[in-house]
């Protein structure tokens, strides 16, 4: 019974005879049309071990050490006259269970029931109480739209399941995993490997109902609690299929946990495309549940709600029932008054982005009072999300299907109404042009222009592009352009040849000569990144040549002066550009990569 009391989520409904039957514990909250069932289900992720196969003496570890995943599932059911509802032992049961295929021996059953025997709920015994969900009865006719739940740390999948049955009987499809460690039962602290797991543990669940019946695998929402309402958010980064999320005061509104996820790669806000519900705590101090992630999202609706006097535990239904069985004077009515509401607000949310209903979005927007709450004990805020610019992929298609002059036109808008996103920002740089030369060998000559001028725009200091449109210009018979951009690639990449070599044939001649440095020693030294030695370059002369060394790969290249801020590197496709301070002593050096056009953060002078 390791996992009973910290990790039991059970709210009991009272009336099973009546499908609309109210909670006993939390009377506002009303049941949908469906009869709620239940299913377990297991299987093996052969992707992911979950104990090493060999142990100390080189012998096989068992039979099967993959990781088990324990999946509970809730779902519109036909109405049914059984009585077979899933007990509140039951649901103990399966928290024991989560790494094991072969269900509770009676002998451990009743060591369990045992342990719960003590425990009365408004007089009853906890273990003999019944939930709303009946085992496993006969699906409802239809599709219903998705929604994954990710727990707490280390918790079990019954965690908030009274949400999870109010979702179901108001026509969705509810899973959840457990909240397990990479090769324990127990997550560790919270840490950046905990999140990739319980993230992979939902995309393992998403994967495995992608054919389940009824599912509309178009229609997916994610709750998570805690920590799980970081993990879903992972999960919805990573994949575009999520529609819906909701964090039910979760890590992401943690400034620790916030500070975790800088150095993950994917954890970007602008890249967020789920409608966003992040319920909080902290009304009257948000600061100490900072709305952050939720704040710089753009393309995606986000709704902020604050309860003014909750707890953490208060957002789930498992730890305000066991705060009101053991410490009822603990537990206030705040917790009680709240959770519907936070119910309410979650159906809300997934009828409204999930069943496209407009009544729903309308009650999201609309104020606490509005709704008949009361405005002093919460909060609410909207954002709606800016139209969605392309992806990379997305536009280079646009070009192709719509031409580049209207790829150009949506460039810029995005480029006016979003600053700070950039179509282009990991584009592999010979995209744009691989598709002027296609476009070229096609002779369909202004089109390649146009794309080469909007590669220009994306970047701007890449002599490549200009020596593509100089090309492009010449083909088609406009000399003074070609002359232009030829003037411009010579510009970026003096040493340039086959630019040289088409500009003598269009009659024009420009003869490369080297910058005469007035103060060489001003140059000399060693310029490295911030406490980052290893990155560092030294330039030094020897035999009267200008020469520079990479510390890290031991090679030295010939430095060719070509003005008093730039050296060229005379056997490799790159440029040194130098800053300077006011007293006009050289402070800083920028490397920019020719094949790229791009320039390297700034190395400073040590010596």
């Amino acid at each position: 019974m390791n996992r009973l009391i910290s990790l039991f989520s059970i709210l009991i409904f009272a009336n099973h005879l009546d499908l609309n039957a109210q909670s006993f514990f939390f009377q506002d909250l009303e049941s949908g049309p469906y009869q709620v069932g239940f299913t377990v289900k297991y299987q093996y992720d052969y992707s992911r071990s979950y104990q090493p196969k060999y142990n100390y003496e080189g012998e096989l570890e068992g039979e099967n050490t993959n990781r088990l995943m324990q999946m509970a599932i809730w779902y519109p059911a036909q109405a049914s006259a059984t009585s077979d509802y899933m007990m509140l032992k039951e649901y103990f049961y399966l928290a024991e269970r989560e790494d094991y295929l072969d269900p509770l021996s009676d002998e451990d059953k009743k060591e369990l029931d045992l342990d719960l025997k003590g425990y009365k709920f408004l007089g009853h015994p906890i273990g003999g109480l019944k939930s709303m969900a009946i085992k496993e009865p006969k699906a409802q006719p239809g599709k219903f739209p998705l929604i994954l739940y990710a727990p707490s740390l280390s918790a079990s999948v019954e965690e908030n399941l009274v949400l999870c049955e109010y979702l179901a009987s108001h026509g969705f499809i509810v899973a959840a995993v457990p909240a397990k460690g990479t090769n324990s039962n127990n997550m560790q602290s919270g840490n950046l490997e905990d999140i990739e797991t319980q993230y992979q543990d939902l995309s393992f669940l998403l994967n495995y109902l992608r054919d389940y019946p009824n599912v509309h695998f178009e229609k997916i929402g994610v709750i998570g609690y805690s920590i799980g309402g970081l993990s879903n958010i992972v999960l919805a980064l990573k994949n575009y299929h999520i529609d819906a999320v909701v964090s039910l005061d979760g890590s992401i509104a943690s400034e620790g946990y916030l500070g975790l996820m800088e150095d993950a790669y994917y954890f970007d806000p602008l890249k967020m495309r789920a409608a966003f519900l992040q319920i909080s705590k902290n009304k009257n101090f948000p600061d100490r549940n900072p709305s952050t992630f939720l704040d710089q999202m753009r393309f995606a609706d986000a709704h902020l709600i604050r309860f003014a006097s909750l707890n953490h535990w208060d957002f789930s239904s498992s730890s305000i029932f066991f705060n009101y069985l053991f410490n009822p004077e603990n537990e206030g009515e705040n917790a009680i008054q709240a959770y519907p509401k936070q119910c309410k607000f979650t159906l809300e949310f997934m009828n409204a982005y999930l069943k496209k209903k407009e009544e729903a979005l309308k009650f999201l927007v609309a104020s606490p009072e509005e709704n008949g709450w009361n405005g002093k004990l919460i909060s609410k805020r909207y954002t709606k999300g800016k139209k969605i610019p392309p992806t990379q992929i997305q536009f280079l298609k646009m070009i192709r299907d719509q031409g580049a002059k209207k790829a150009t036109k949506v460039f810029e808008e995005v480029a006016v109404e979003n600053p700070e996103f950039k179509i282009f920002e990991k584009l592999e740089w010979r995209v744009l042009l691989q598709l002027g030369d296609e476009l070229i060998e096609e002779d369909k000559w202004m089109e390649a222009i146009r794309v080469l001028d909007l590669n220009l725009k994306v970047y701007p200091d890449w002599y490549h592009t200009h020596y593509a449109l100089a090309r492009a210009w010449k083909e088609h018979g406009n000399k003074e352009k070609a002359v232009q951009h030829l003037k411009s690639c010579l510009n970026f990449h003096p040493r340039f040849e086959e630019a040289r070599e088409m500009l003598a044939q269009l009659g024009e001649k420009k003869v490369y000569q080297s910058y005469k440095v007035a103060n060489i020693s001003n140059y000399l030294g060693k310029y490295q990144y911030d406490n980052t030695p290893e990155t560092a370059i030294r330039i030094f002369q020897r035999n009267q040549k200008l020469m520079c060394e990479f510390i890290s790969g031991n090679s030295e290249h010939h430095l060719i002066p070509d003005s008093k801020e730039r050296f060229l590197m005379e056997d490799v496709n790159a440029q040194f550009y130098f800053q300077f301070d006011k007293d006009g002593k050289v402070k800083s050096m920028r490397m920019l990569g020719l094949n790229s056009g791009r320039y390297g953060a700034p190395r400073f002078k040590v010596n």
